[in-house]
């Protein structure tokens, strides 16, 4: 339903109207008479009137509610928003000369070098360093020792680049220095209420239907920024078989943890048709490395552009989902994206090669490199 609203000068002139056509003498509505106020407090509740009815209407549909109006609609569905997710990296600790044996207790904090973000170290029995209690063991001739850790505050802003994250925010004896050698990655804002409508209407078009939509839905409902594909009568080894269908799903940055495929595991488990098998496993990295030349208009510095054309090509080539293309006609339009002044980009490269890179079925792109100039 379209509602009629109306601007408080329009009120205020079909009010004049109205009562002027309806009295038998002129009536007085300059500024400051007693009729012009009680029109212009009329006018001014209609207005509040006009508004709540409008904020009501919006609440009552999802395509219009936002936050935590959109939240409520949704959980009569029991559909629920997909929270934040923290990044995860290594923060390796070091000491300036070798001596007795340091201690690296799990939940050690440490945080950037402007104190906004805290990151703490986790458990990773695998690590040869674990001394199976609690903590990671600097030996007395070690120097440096890197263990993983994870943002206490999860959101994209953890996303932090190398070499950030420089304080000790803890007490630890016996050790001098923190870095991240590596930036930390993972780290995804809470669903959007554009993506949260985009997945209810997977939700509801596959809830009665063990399709592969619904395996889809369900894999997506795990968390936040999974990328995943379905291929059907296929083998985890890529042959043919019949009622089989194999699962090729990461975080993102390549990898599927034993936590994250327990998860998606259960998830397909609950809507997979019955009879039906199915394969899970993490896609194949393949390292891509990209070269430009980007031809500017004269006197127009190059650095920064070439910075920006970098951090679309970068965004481009993660969002990549499984199986895909990367082409050089997308490169070379994003180049031209990045600034108005980019006459011409010549000399595109992928991997050592002037022609487009494909994936296959099971492989996803690693940006190793971007050379432009």
């Amino acid at each position: 339903m379209q509602i009629s609203t109306k601007s408080l000068a329009t009120l205020l002139q079909d009010m004049a109207a109205s009562a002027q056509g309806a009295a038998e003498q002129y009536l007085d509505l300059s500024v400051g008479s007693v009729l012009r106020a009680v029109f212009q407090a009329t006018a001014s509740l209609a207005l509040w009137l006009q508004w709540s009815a409008l904020s009501i209407l919006s609440i009552t549909r999802a395509a219009t509610s936002t936050g935590p109006d959109l939240d409520t609609w949704m959980a009569d569905y029991s559909f629920n928003r997909l929270p934040a997710v923290a990044a995860t990296g290594t923060l390796t600790f070091g000491r300036y000369a070798a001596g007795s044996q340091a201690l690296i207790p799990v939940n050690t904090l440490t945080k950037t070098g402007d104190g906004t973000l805290t990151f703490r170290v986790i458990a990773d029995p695998a690590n040869s360093a674990w001394d199976g209690v609690g903590s990671y063991v600097m030996g007395t001739t070690i120097t440096q020792l890197t263990v993983p850790a994870i943002s206490a505050a999860p959101g994209s802003a953890s996303n932090v680049t190398a070499g950030t994250v420089s304080v000790i925010a803890s007490s630890l004896p016996g050790i001098d220095f923190v870095t991240n050698i590596l930036g930390f990655a993972g780290g995804v804002d809470a669903e959007s209420d554009t993506a949260f409508r985009t997945r209810f209407q997977l939700y509801i078009n596959s809830r009665s239907a063990a399709t592969y939509t619904a395996i889809l839905n369900a894999i997506y409902g795990v968390q936040q920024g999974i990328r995943a594909a379905v291929i059907e009568n296929m083998s985890a080894q890529g042959q043919f078989s019949p009622g089989n269908f194999c699962v090729i799903a990461d975080d993102r940055n390549g990898i599927l943890s034993a936590d994250l495929a327990a998860d998606i595991a259960a998830a397909i488990e609950a809507v997979r048709p019955i009879g039906a098998t199915y394969s899970l496993q993490a896609p194949v990295s393949i390292p891509l490395s990209v070269s430009f030349s980007a031809i500017l208009a004269d006197g127009v510095v190059a650095a920064p552009i070439i910075v920006i054309a970098n951090n679309l090509i970068t965004d481009w080539i993660e969002s990549l989902p499984i199986g895909a293309t990367a082409a050089i006609s997308k490169i070379e339009s994003l180049v031209h994206l990045a600034d108005a002044s980019v006459i011409s980009v010549q000399d595109t490269i992928l991997n050592g090669s002037a022609a487009d890179t494909v994936a296959g079925w099971n492989e996803v792109f690693t940006l190793t490199s971007i050379t432009g100039n």
